[in-house]
């Protein structure tokens, strides 16, 4: 769900600014992959991004107009984007019915003294991109589908990241038992190891994280002026 003011400078380029808020949640169960099955982690984290974003219209979007170009006009048209945003997440797994945030825990040993692994920032930056299309339903109502993709310059929206697993025992002196027991999940699975390995792969240091909204929107134009105007959904 989200917000957004933009500005059209014509009928090929436009600017907004938006807020978005959205969850992202997955489960090494649902993988498919014996090796993640095996690990038996999960989380939930709710972003809120706030987005600078440039469009480019493929087609001159707008109402047709005769003018001394007479340049033919479409009611619809896809459209490319991409701009700069801000995001905050917070990781949280549910542990005995309670979700619990992940970061304050320190899952990879981060807040064990030299263990050379730093605690991960809650707001970062991504870069979002992608396409969309958009039809025109009257002169001030425009509706919308884009998919958009975020780089971002972190591993840890699901907190996992080490490549291996920190000793479960330095963990469960400085962040307690629930920091122990959320840094391996497989000793809840039947038959599983009763403690992961301190060598063994936890993660994928190789990578930074990806998230992906899809959004339907609707737009309606609260200003007309020289070919200008604000709008929000």
């Amino acid at each position: 769900v989200g917000f957004l003011g933009k500005l059209n400078f014509n009928s090929i380029f436009s600017t907004r600014l938006s807020l978005s808020y959205g969850t992202i949640q997955g489960k090494d169960s649902r993988s498919g992959r014996s090796d993640l099955i095996a690990r038996n982690l999960s989380f939930r984290s709710r972003i809120t991004e706030l987005a600078v974003i440039g469009e480019v219209n493929i087609l001159r979007f707008g109402k047709h107009r005769l003018n001394k170009a007479n340049k033919k006009h479409y009611v619809f048209s896809p459209y490319v984007f991409g701009g700069l945003a801000l995001f905050n997440f917070n990781p949280e797994a549910l542990y005995n019915g309670k979700w619990q945030e992940l970061q304050p825990l320190g899952t990879e040993g981060q807040n064990v003294k030299n263990s050379n692994v730093d605690p991960y920032n809650l707001t970062q930056i991504s870069i979002p991109f992608g396409l969309g299309l958009k039809v025109m339903l009257e002169p001030n109502i425009i509706i919308s589908y884009e998919l958009g993709m975020r780089k971002t310059f972190t591993d840890y929206l699901d907190d996992v990241s080490g490549r291996n697993y920190y000793d479960e025992d330095e963990i469960r002196k400085t962040g307690g038992n629930i920091a122990a027991e959320l840094s391996y999940r497989g000793d809840e699975l039947p038959g599983g190891a009763p403690k992961a390995a301190v060598d063994g792969v936890r993660g994928n240091t190789n990578n930074n994280d990806w998230y992906i909204m899809s959004t339907v929107g609707i737009t309606y134009k609260l200003f007309r002026k020289h070919g200008r105007f604000t709008s929000k959904y």
